[in-house]
């Protein structure tokens, strides 16, 4: 007996019809546009970075870093520009992935316009946490990456989706709720690292993060993430 499908033949007594793993017409890398978009504006950015030389981009850096008001090389565009630089591979890398996972489900449920701007107000409400704030923990600094902005989505996604099921750790599952919770909860610890136990140490490790900056984000994301929590809340419940 033989079964033939598209482009396979299965030779032998009882040959089922095979399903193709991914559909024809289906493109290899299956992003949404917006989250499309804002990977490859990073990573092209960041690898246009990597081969430029020193002094450009060090005026690169200086032209689209968020840098304190008063700074000299403050720019009125830097509050949202900031956010397309990273500082290395590793930064660059954790948030694409970040933006991938959080992103991609978000707009195919609410739509590319207001994943966008959840995107775009977590990353103007971290500008504004870390310029009002970091003066006053003694930490005024030049500000790039789109942490923030990945914040924002992380706290739109935990509203959405609260019960979704997220890798924490290696084997270690737990709710978007819960992973947001826990983020949010680092962020504060380490805001303080020489009042806490610890703190230190672990801030020490992984190096000049701006955790006013992530809050602002999760900030910004849980202002817009309201109305998503009416409609999600909306349909738990079902009609009345």
């Amino acid at each position: 007996m033989v079964a033939q499908t598209k482009g396979l033949v299965i030779e032998g007594r009882g040959a089922q019809q095979l399903t193709p793993s991914r559909p024809a017409d289906r493109p290899v890398v299956d992003l949404p546009p917006v989250t499309l978009s804002l990977l490859v504006i990073c990573v092209t950015i960041h690898l246009a970075g990597a081969l430029a030389e020193p002094q450009v981009l060090r005026a690169w850096q200086q032209a689209f870093q968020l840098s304190p008001p008063g700074s000299p090389y403050f720019r009125f565009w830097q509050p949202l520009s900031y956010a397309l630089l990273h500082g290395g591979w590793l930064h660059l890398g954790f948030n694409m992935l970040g933006l991938c996972v959080f992103g991609t489900k978000l707009e195919r449920h609410f739509g590319a316009t207001w994943t966008l701007e959840v995107f775009g107000v977590s990353v103007l409400w971290a500008a504004i946490a870390h310029v009002l704030l970091s003066p006053l923990i003694g930490r005024p600094t030049a500000l790039l990456g789109s942490s923030g902005g990945l914040y924002g989505l992380l706290v739109a996604y935990s509203v959405a989706f609260p019960k979704e099921k997220s890798l924490l750790l290696p084997g270690l599952e737990v709710s978007a709720r819960t992973l947001a919770a826990i983020f949010a909860a680092l962020e504060l610890y380490l805001l303080f690292p020489a009042s806490l136990p610890g703190a230190n140490w672990l801030a020490q490790l992984t190096g000049n993060i701006s955790h006013l900056a992530h809050l602002g984000g999760m900030a910004g994301g849980l202002l817009l993430s309201q109305s998503v929590a009416t409609s999600v809340e909306d349909d738990q419940n079902g009609p009345s």
